[in-house]
């Protein structure tokens, strides 16, 4: 009875944390060389004139700033950068950040992505080989591919934690208490 009662809470948090609105990030194209272009979207970012700008870093929270911007007024920002020249080749960390005018991270920040940073031989080498299809973000088969975004479905799992501990609790409410058996 008290498991039911502490979980009742418990999933109703999850399934409002599930459904909050989350800052994203998609970038184009996944695969780069060094002193590359980037370019892309990203949604659910404070519009708010005392929120600090997006800004997006490389590697870690507090890593090189590649770009910094204001999201429009629907939160939508779309940045446009090179990366440094003289990055190590292999996989790389994107993240956006902002803060709200309190100083709390917004909702969903860090909004990260991935890139893989070859060299420029072995960009030509991956392009060659793989002829007319080598999947892209845009889907225009120009090369590359593109990385996967880091994130999670929060939404699904507090849906199915929320579902399963309702139906839980419920059943330990109509539970019948048991009698002595007697002989």
């Amino acid at each position: 009875m008290i498991l039911a009662a502490a979980a009742i809470p418990l999933a109703l948090a999850s399934l409002a944390f599930g459904c909050g609105v989350l800052a994203t990030l998609f970038l184009t194209p996944g695969r780069v060389t060094q002193s590359s272009e980037l370019s892309g979207y990203g949604r659910n970012y404070s519009s708010s004139p005392k929120a600090s700008e997006v800004t997006i870093r490389l590697d870690r929270r507090y890593g090189p700033v590649v770009w910094s911007g204001r999201a429009n007024e629907t939160g939508y920002i779309k940045p446009t950068f090179t990366l440094p020249a003289g990055l190590k080749p292999g996989f790389h960390l994107l993240m956006a950040t902002q803060t709200n005018p309190g100083g709390t991270p917004s909702a969903g920040t860090p909004a990260k992505w991935r890139v893989f940073v070859g060299t420029a031989a072995r960009r030509r080498a991956a392009s060659s080989a793989a002829g007319a299809w080598a999947p892209s973000f845009t889907g225009s088969g120009s090369g590359g591919g593109s990385a996967p975004a880091i994130r999670t479905d929060t939404g699904l799992l507090a849906a199915l934690l929320s579902g399963g501990l309702l139906a839980g609790g419920i059943a330990l409410l109509r539970r019948k208490p048991t009698t002595g058996a007697t002989s």
